[in-house]
């Protein structure tokens, strides 16, 4: 029989989740616009906005962690506690301004994937569109950027993201790309496809 978190913890999950006040869909769609969004399928998403009450909110957020329970036999789960770890330590890393770090693409790969195993930097040269115009022809110059890559081997994944990596036809490893773009921001440019299937990696069955 599957373990339900207790009712108390719960209650504290949805506390947080209302933490700015509203209603309990207000709530919930808080959480989800929080660090979980990088964790919710697009089902569950669409759950979430459905939901209107507080008891609906409990339930949701239980059945979130119970499907991404490893055991659910055993009490606690860790990969909440893995991913409360990530979320802190993506915070920490990689706030941008007023927004969290989890919440940045950075961020969004940490949680997911855990700390990069090997970081490569390098810098090129990139072509980028002026705002201004010559002759109503769009001007383009070249600038040098920065470059961070995320390297993880086979033993770095979670079995289940190896198994779905398979799955798709893909060598077990990943490799992120992200371009600096100055004061401690960056955009992911290459590797988003790896990060969907992490998100369902996590899933107990992994799909």
């Amino acid at each position: 029989m599957a373990r339900r978190l207790p009712r108390a913890l719960l209650f504290c999950a949805l506390l947080q989740a209302c933490a700015t006040g509203g209603s309990p869909a207000e709530a919930a769609r808080s959480w989800a616009e929080g660090p979980a969004r990088w964790l919710l399928l697009p089902e569950e998403i669409g759950e979430i906005r459905r939901l209107r009450d507080d008891r609906a909110v409990l339930a949701a957020i239980d059945r979130f962690w119970q499907r991404r329970d490893p055991d659910p036999a055993v009490p606690g789960n860790p990969a909440k506690q893995t991913f409360t770890e990530r979320v802190a330590a993506a915070d920490s890393l990689y706030a941008d301004g007023d927004r969290r770090g989890s919440l940045t693409p950075r961020g969004q790969a940490l949680v997911l994937l855990g700390p990069p195993p090997a970081l490569r930097y390098n810098q090129r040269e990139v072509q980028r569109l002026q705002p201004r115009r010559v002759a109503g022809e769009a001007v383009t110059a070249v600038h040098i950027s920065s470059f961070e890559a995320w390297i993880y081997g086979p033993d770095d994944l979670a079995p289940s993201l190896q198994k779905l990596l398979e799955g798709a036809g893909r060598e077990p490893s990943v490799a992120l790309l992200f371009e600096d773009l100055g004061d401690d921001r960056a955009r992911l440019i290459e590797g988003r496809e790896f990060l969907a299937l992490a998100a369902k990696s996590w899933l107990r069955d992994g799909t």
